[in-house]
C-alpha cells in the first residue's frame, strides 16, 4: 500500500514516484519534437516572406534598368547602332541575371518548405511512447493477455484514452504446460465423454492434461486444456469470472478443438480446484508483462504516427498525472521533493521521493510554450514549495494573553521588524514565557 508523505492513503497501487520521471523523459522527447518542428516552420514562413521581399526588390531593379537604358534605344538588328545594340545587351543579361535571382529564391524557399517534415516527428513521438510503454503504465490502466502454445504470448492495454499492444519477450512457457506443473496439488474433476448417455465429471490426470491456450480480458480468464500434452484428444475450454470464481463454466471440446453442445457449471471443490489453476496462470502472465516489446501505441484511435500534433500524446499524459502531482507536492513534508510512502509490513514502511529540481532541470531546454506546460502540471515554481515549519513551545495554558504573546515574540526571529521589544531606559525586560508541557509542540508555518 502507498501512502503521500503525509501518511494519508494514496488512491493507486502504483510506484508513481518511479514513473514520473519517465513520463518526463517522454514528454520532453515529444515537445521537442514538435518544438523543432516549430521552428522549421517558423524558418519557412520568413523565407518566404524574405523571398517575397527580394523578388519585389528585382521587380523595381529590373524597372530601374529597363528606364536607365530607355533613354538609348536599345535594339538588336543591321540599322542599331552600337550604343543601341550594348544597351539591349546589357537589359538582356541583367534580365537573365534577375532570372537566375528568382530561380535562386524560389529554391531556398522550397527546401525551407521541405524541411518541416511532420512524419519525422511524429516517429520521434511515437518511439517515446513504445519506450515509455514498455517499462510503465500509467494509473488506472487496464490489461488483458493471451497466450497460445503454438504462437506465445501477447498483452493490450489502455488508459486515459491510449491503447498499447505488447508482444511479450519472456512468456512463461513455450509449448503445452502439464497442469501438474501449474496446480499440483489440484484435484481436477471436469466433463468426460461416455459411450452411452450425457458426459460426467471424471478425475482429469493432471501429469498428462495439458494447456494449450489462456487469455484474460478484464477480469475474465478463459483456459483451454486438452486431455494429453501432445496428441490429438478431447479438451475443455474453461471460463472464470475471476480466479475465486464459486463458478467455473466448463465447454467439452472435441479431438480438433471445437466445442461441443455440452457446457457444464462447476461449483464446490470442482470451481476452487480449476480456480487453483487459473490463479497460477495469471500469476504467471502478470509476470512476464514485465518483459514486453511496444508493437503500437494509438491516442483516441489513432495510431500516434497518424496525428497531426507531434506534442499531443504528451500534453494528454501531464493533464492526466496534473491532479496527482500537486496531491503529492501539496502533502509531501521535505520542501523541494515528491515523495510517496510504501508500507513494506511489520510496522515498516519506506519512503519514496525525486527531486523536484532534477525534474525541472530536464524540461530546462524547452521553448517557454512547452515549459509551461509543465509548470501548468504542477512541476514549476507556482507549484510551491512550502517553507519549513517552525516549531514554536506554546505554553498549554497561558495566564493571559499578554503571557501568550510573550511568548510567540520570544520564539520567532529577532530580526523581525514586526516583533520588537521595548528596550529603552527604565523599562523592565518582559517576563520570560512560561515552559510548555512536555513533548508539546506546534509547528508554524512562516
Amino acid at each position: 500500500m502507498y501512502r503521500y508523505g503525509d501518511g494519508t492513503p494514496f488512491p493507486f497501487d502504483d510506484n508513481v514516484i518511479e514513473l514520473i520521471p519517465a513520463v518526463i523523459d517522454a514528454c520532453v522527447a515529444m515537445f521537442g519534437a514538435a518544438a523543432h518542428l516549430d521552428g522549421l516552420r517558423a524558418q519557412a514562413q520568413d523565407a518566404r516572406a524574405d523571398a517575397d521581399a527580394a523578388t519585389a526588390q528585382l521587380a523595381e531593379l529590373e524597372q530601374a534598368l529597363v528606364a536607365a537604358v530607355a533613354p538609348r534605344q536599345p535594339r538588336l538588328g543591321k540599322d542599331a547602332s552600337a550604343v543601341q545594340e550594348a544597351a539591349q545587351r546589357a537589359l538582356d543579361g541583367a534580365r537573365h541575371a534577375l532570372a537566375g535571382a528568382r530561380a535562386g529564391l524560389e529554391r531556398t524557399v522550397a527546401q525551407a518548405a521541405a524541411a518541416p517534415r511532420l512524419d519525422r516527428a511524429l516517429a520521434v513521438t511515437s518511439t517515446a511512447a513504445a519506450a515509455l510503454f514498455a517499462k510503465r503504465a500509467l494509473p488506472r490502466t487496464a490489461w488483458a493477455w493471451a497466450w497460445k502454445a503454438s504462437s506465445g504470448g501477447e498483452a493490450s492495454a489502455t488508459s486515459a484514452g491510449f491503447a498499447m499492444t505488447f508482444e511479450l519477450t519472456a512468456p512463461p512457457w513455450t509449448g503445452p504446460v502439464r497442469i501438474a506443473a501449474l496446480a499440483p496439488t489440484a484435484r481436477l474433476r471436469l466433463p468426460r465423454r461416455r459411450w452411452l448417455g450425457a458426459p460426467r465429471l471424471a478425475p482429469v490426470p493432471l501429469d498428462r492434461a495439458a494447456l494449450l491456450e489462456a487469455r484474460k480480458d478484464g477480469a475474465q480468464i478463459t483456459l483451454v486444456l486438452r486431455a494429453h500434452a501432445h496428441k490429438p484428444s478431447p479438451g475443455w475450454r474453461l471460463i472464470s469470472a475471476r480466479p475465486d470464481a464459486p463458478e467455473v463454466s466448463a465447454v467439452l471440446l472435441d479431438e480438433r478443438g471445437v466445442a461441443t453442445r455440452h457446457e457444464q457449471v462447476l461449483c464446490g471443490d470442482d470451481a476452487a480446484a480449476v480456480g487453483a489453476v487459473v490463479a497460477a496462470v495469471d500469476l504467471a502472465m502478470t509476470a512476464a508483462l514485465a518483459q514486453r516489446r511496444t508493437r503500437e501505441v494509438t491516442l483516441g484511435g489513432v495510431a500516434l504516427r497518424s496525428l497531426g500534433d507531434p506534442a499531443e500524446p504528451g500534453r494528454v499524459m501531464l493533464a492526466l498525472l496534473a491532479p496527482t502531482l500537486r496531491a503529492i507536492a501539496e502533502r509531501s513534508r521535505v520542501p523541494g521533493e515528491l515523495s510517496l510512502k510504501r508500507d513494506l509490513g511489520q510496522g515498516r514502511r519506506e519512503e519514496l521521493f525525486v527531486a523536484r529540481a532534477a525534474l525541472i532541470e530536464k524540461v530546462l531546454a524547452l521553448p517557454p510554450t512547452y515549459r509551461a506546460l509543465f509548470d501548468a502540471a504542477g512541476l514549476g515554481r507556482e507549484g510551491g514549495d512550502r517553507a519549513a515549519p517552525i516549531a514554536v513551545p506554546i505554553p498549554p495554558r497561558p495566564a493571559s494573553d499578554e503571557a501568550l504573546a510573550a511568548a510567540l515574540a520570544h520564539a520567532v526571529d529577532r530580526d523581525d521588524d514586526d516583533l520588537t521589544t521595548d528596550r529603552r531606559p527604565g523599562r523592565a525586560p518582559p517576563p520570560p514565557p512560561p515552559r510548555a508541557a512536555p513533548g508539546a509542540r506546534t509547528l508554524l508555518a512562516v
